[in-house]
């Protein structure tokens, strides 16, 4: 399977993204979201239970298949929806960079995505196997800022490039670059 990634620097910035993968007909099952939830280290750190499951999930990510609590030990307290929830359930610690590795993306580059997801940032992904979806997720992506976007093939073969085409070829696609 095809998925490719991006780092959304805000909540709004990543609602943006979700409403316009949602209104181009992308299903909420193929879509994964990964972020750290200070609302629930807020609460924890103040001695509260972590409630905020609800919050956390309002607006475009209560869409989406499958939005949970993950406790990363080292690194507190994540919310995680889609494909990314099922592969990182029981293996937290370390796993975020491992399952990365398993969706195709080079140790280097989940290392950067993990610094990132650390400092605030929201990694978003789409799953697909359609070439259409890809073209469309890519120019999403684009079309509203995101950044670090890196499509792959599921076997190490990420491609980083300004040249779409350059990233679908990479993914064993041949089509048109996006203009």
């Amino acid at each position: 399977m095809t998925s490719i990634f991006c780092i959304a620097a805000s909540r709004n910035q990543t609602d943006r993204i979700l409403y316009r993968l949602k209104d181009s007909g992308f299903s909420p099952a193929d879509i994964s979201v990964l972020f750290p939830d200070m609302s629930v280290a807020r609460e924890l750190s103040a001695g509260g239970e972590p409630g905020s499951l609800q919050s956390a999930t309002a607006g475009a990510l209560g869409w989406l298949a499958g939005v949970g609590a993950l406790s990363i030990p080292g690194a507190g307290p994540f919310m995680v929806a889609g494909p990314l929830l099922v592969a990182l359930s029981g293996d937290a610690l370390g796993g975020v960079i491992a399952t990365l590795g398993r969706f195709g993306i080079p140790e280097d580059q989940a290392q950067g995505y993990w610094d990132q997801l650390r400092d605030g940032a929201i990694l978003i992904s789409v799953h697909t196997d359609d070439a259409g979806e890809l073209i469309a997720a890519r120019e999403i992506f684009e079309d509203l800022g995101a950044e670090h976007i890196v499509a792959t093939d599921g076997a190490a073969n990420p491609v980083e490039s300004p040249e779409p085409d350059a990233t679908y070829a990479a993914c064993g696609h041949s089509l048109p670059p996006i203009r």
